[in-house]
């Protein structure tokens, strides 16, 4: 994956490459919680429902309070306790 964008209205796009203009996956994901960290970074819940094949899986993430870095942890059981690869599907992302 090489570009993700996340929509106003809780949809997210996930594409193979920068270039690309149509999405390679997409998903709902509300928010279901959500909190700030004594060094400024968002930490979210949420549920994601792909539109594909209506696969559901839990995400943990972290955006950084530079707004630059996007960490996340996906599992398809319960929400991760944390962001690290043992946890689940760990993806870490960079704005430029």
């Amino acid at each position: 994956m090489a570009k993700a964008i996340c929509n106003p209205d809780d949809t997210l796009e996930f594409y193979n490459k920068e270039t690309d203009t149509e999405p390679a996956w997409t998903a709902k994901i509300p928010i279901t919680e959500s909190c700030n960290d004594s060094d400024g970074n968002l930490w979210i819940k949420t549920i994601a429902v792909w539109n594909e094949d209506g696969s559901t899986y839990y995400f943990s993430s972290k955006y950084s309070n530079s707004g630059t870095v996007w960490e996340m942890v996906a599992s398809g059981v319960d929400y991760p306790d944390e962001l690290s690869p043992i946890a689940g599907n760990h993806l870490i992302l960079y704005s430029k």
